[in-house]
C-alpha cells in the first residue's frame, strides 16, 4: 500500500509541476503583455503629444494665412490710395500750371487773346490792364 500511495503522491507531484510550468509560462506571458502595454502606453501618449503639437501647428499656419490674407488686403488698399493720390496731383499740377498761364497771360497786357461766341466767330481783343 505504501507503494501505491507513493505511486499516487509521485504522479500528484508530476501533475503540481506540470501545473507549475504552466502557471510559469502564464506568469511570463502576462508579464510581457504588462510590459508591451506599458511600452504601448508610452506610445500612445507620445502619438497624443505629437497630434497636439500637430494641431497647435496648424492653428498657427491658420492664422499666418489670415495675417498673409490680411497684408494682401492691405496692399490692395494702399495701391488704390496711392492712385488715388498721383491722380489727385495730377490733377492739382493741371490747375498750378493753368493758373501759372492765366497769371501770365494777365500780367502781359499786350497779349492777344482770342474769344469765341456762339453768336460771333472769331474776335480779337486787345487786352489791357
Amino acid at each position: 500500500m505504501s507503494s501505491g500511495t507513493r505511486s499516487q503522491k509521485s504522479k500528484i507531484s508530476q501533475k503540481i509541476d506540470k501545473a507549475t510550468k504552466k502557471n510559469n509560462s502564464y506568469v511570463e506571458v502576462i508579464q510581457d503583455i504588462v510590459v508591451n502595454s506599458d511600452n504601448l502606453k508610452n506610445e500612445s501618449d507620445i502619438i497624443n503629444e505629437m497630434r497636439d503639437k500637430l494641431a497647435k501647428t496648424d492653428f498657427e499656419i491658420n492664422e499666418l494665412k489670415e495675417a498673409l490674407q490680411a497684408c494682401k488686403e492691405n496692399e490692395v488698399l494702399l495701391k488704390n490710395k496711392i492712385e488715388f493720390i498721383t491722380k489727385k496731383n495730377r490733377k492739382q499740377q493741371d490747375l498750378i500750371k493753368q493758373l501759372q498761364e492765366t497769371i501770365e497771360r494777365l500780367s502781359n497786357p499786350s497779349k492777344t487773346i482770342t474769344i469765341c461766341t456762339p453768336t460771333q466767330t472769331n474776335r480779337t481783343i486787345k487786352q489791357s490792364v
